[in-house]
């Protein structure tokens, strides 16, 4: 009895510190913190430059460990959930490298981004799947307003949050998280999850509806492209995997091709016969936001090994960038992590989250399977996953707790 009075307490526990501490990471993007301090600018207070809804989570965690024991929770991560304890690794052994070499200067950037995540999910493990559900649906809540927020942006032609970044002549909505790109990637994830999830089909498809808007609002074409693709390839792969007779599977066969035809149909009016959808289809040609991905791959096949294999270090980085780029900016989170980081500790925390990812999609459902790809693809064309963003955790979280709402007992 005492055991499961614990057991009820720590999940309770995990539940509260998850659903805090995510709400703020969604909530306050960079750009809100940024007009209250210098969390993403220059200077200012170096605690201030972690995220305030980290600071929560690692001040849970400090609790969490307290109870549940040191010991225990080593244990948990050694044996019970040892993908995400081999993920704290890397992660902490990418940190360590980082700090040693280049000291403070983007350490903030991983905590925010790569240990919140694996410490969202450390908790996650613990939570029973009621719980799973609530947090899934207050995640799915979060980001269908923010969704929402960006539709108004756009309709009205104004910012909730003002960003320098996006305020040029093609008006791009910001919603709560400072940047088209970053709410992209986001949003992904969560609808596409939302779409295969056991909620009531009219949340599902309501949902998945203001989101098909909002990234029109955001004029993101890469995750706008991937999200709809996603979309398509998810109900035609239903036609395959549904429990019926070979009869009406081969109904099914037939006819989804015939709606996605329709949707395709429905798509190319919205973005190339409306007002609302000038924002995707005035930046259909080759601009300069499509060749700085161009740009980028130049800039990392030119550069010689030597000058990054054991890391350049984020100020080597922007060295390297003003002596062989064109651009600013590189548009690629995997460039920025093996020139900065180098080959050996990229590929140490690549072995850390892919490990993680596998082991959430084992033995998953292919709708599941093209969430993953579908977000790995949209990360991979912009530098997103190198910046503070919640995309990560948001991403993994969500892929965690739909996992455990596809199981039949908790």
């Amino acid at each position: 009895m005492k055991s499961n009075k614990l057991t009820i307490s720590v999940s309770g526990f995990a539940y509260i510190a998850l659903s805090l501490s995510i709400s703020l990471r969604l909530v306050l993007g960079n750009r809100i913190l940024d007009n209250i301090y210098s969390y993403t600018l220059e200077g200012g207070n170096p605690i201030l430059k972690i995220h305030p809804g980290t600071w929560l989570l690692l001040f849970f965690i400090g609790i969490f460990g307290f109870v549940r024991g040191p010991g225990r929770l080593v244990y948990d991560l050694r044996n019970k959930i040892k993908p995400i304890g081999i993920a704290l690794i890397a992660t902490s052994a990418l940190m360590s490298y980082a700090l040693f070499l280049w000291g403070s200067s983007g350490a903030a950037y991983l905590v925010d981004t790569y240990l919140f995540s694996v410490l969202c999910l450390m908790l996650a493990a613990h939570l029973n799947r009621l719980q799973c559900l609530k947090l899934f649906k207050l995640i799915s809540i979060i980001i269908t307003i923010n969704c929402l927020i960006a539709i108004f942006e756009y309709i009205t032609k104004s910012h909730v949050i003002p960003n320098p970044v996006t305020g040029n002549a093609l008006f791009r909505a910001n919603a709560l998280m400072a940047h088209p790109l970053n709410n992209a990637l986001v949003t992904l994830p969560v609808a596409l999850a939302v779409l295969i999830s056991p909620l009531k089909r009219k949340w599902r498809y309501g949902m998945n509806a203001i989101v098909f808007l909002s990234l029109i609002a955001f004029a993101t074409r890469a995750s706008l492209v991937m999200y709809s693709v996603a979309v398509l390839f998810i109900a035609w792969s239903y036609s395959f995997t549904a429990k019926v007779n070979n009869s009406t599977r081969a109904i099914y066969i037939i006819s989804t091709p015939i709606l996605i035809a329709f949707l395709l149909m429905i798509f190319y009016f919205s973005i190339f016969l409306t007002d609302f959808g000038s924002g995707i289809s005035s930046r259909t040609n080759v601009d300069n936001s499509a060749l700085a991905r161009t740009d980028a791959i130049d800039f990392f096949t030119n550069l010689n090994v030597s000058r990054y294999f054991l890391g350049a270090g984020p100020s080597g980085f922007s060295d390297l960038i003003s002596e062989s780029s064109t651009v600013s900016v590189i548009e690629n989170f995997w460039i920025q992590h093996i020139v900065i980081y180098g080959i050996p500790m990229f590929l140490v925390l690549m072995y850390g989250y892919t490990s993680l990812i596998m082991w959430i999609s084992k033995n998953s459902s292919i709708q599941f399977k093209i969430i993953v790809f579908s977000f790995i693809i949209a990360a991979s064309t912009n530098n997103s996953l190198s910046i503070k963003t919640s995309a990560l955790a948001v991403f993994i979280l969500i892929l965690y707790l739909l996992r455990r709402l596809e199981e039949k007992h908790s």
